[in-house]
């Protein structure tokens, strides 16, 4: 199988997509970092065209809809090593049926794009109540997160219309990149750059979180406690960076 191999960005991977549609015999695409060759694999690295990536993208769109851009977008972002092979799948369809692609939920190709584009669309949308930002020394709002799915750019343009007038910094601990906001823009950061936990705060923060936890204590209603269904909505694994789920200082 011949194998085009792009660099995880989402421009690698349009250009990748559109020519897999553009080769004569059979082909499949990979993210360089995860591709696990076969035994009769040909891999061909791919040189991202942003221009390329354009047209595919306006194809998407046009041949099937906004929605159906979007779920590649979303499947992109997710973390699994087969996404880019879900994602080929799903164009072919798409190109194939047109408009009502979503519409065919027993094309495996369909049922399993959308349901990584479901994943990666919940994580996004609980991350927008449970970011938590912390001011630094410089005023910069510092918000760590630690996703399954690589969606600190969703969540970070959540905040830039919430919080437009701010500095401030969503960084994903997991794959060490940040995204910064000032006046309006967003853009991304490495981890050369990224605050750590040692950073230091701004001298007011210890009472700000304090604050926040003791209103945190005050609205629960001890008698109507449910762990369950409080993990269900926050689940664990997010609550590393929760201001009111930290160690409380002594009184």
């Amino acid at each position: 199988m011949r194998m085009l191999l792009y660099d995880g960005s989402l421009d690698g991977l349009l250009t990748a997509l559109s020519l897999a549609f553009a080769a004569r015999g059979p082909v499949d695409i990979a993210e360089q970092d995860a591709w696990q060759p076969g035994l009769f694999d040909a891999s061909e690295p791919v040189s991202t065209d942003p221009r390329a990536a354009v047209r595919m993208g306006r194809r998407i769109r046009e041949q099937g809809s906004g929605r159906s851009f979007s779920h590649v977008v979303y499947a992109h972002m997710a973390d699994t090593p087969d996404k880019a092979r879900a994602i080929l799948a799903y164009v072919r369809v798409l190109l194939r049926v047109g408009r009502s692609v979503d519409q065919h939920l027993a094309e495996p190709a369909v049922a399993t794009l959308l349901e990584l584009s479901r994943k990666v669309g919940v994580e996004a949308h609980r991350l927008k109540g449970l970011v938590r930002f912390r001011s630094l020394a410089n005023e910069t709002l510092w918000a760590p997160i630690a996703p399954v799915h690589d969606v600190a750019l969703p969540v970070a343009r959540h905040f830039a219309g919430r919080m437009p007038r701010e500095r401030w910094l969503i960084h994903d601990t997991r794959r060490r990149y940040g995204v910064f906001h000032e006046k309006g823009r967003l853009e991304a950061v490495d981890a050369a750059a990224l605050p750590s936990a040692d950073t230091e705060c701004h001298s007011n923060e210890a009472l700000y979180a304090d604050l926040w936890r003791r209103y945190f204590d005050t609205i629960a209603i001890r008698e109507r406690s449910n762990p369950g269904l409080q993990r269900q909505l926050m689940p664990r694994r997010y609550w590393t960076y929760l201001t009111e789920m930290a160690p409380r200082r002594p009184a």
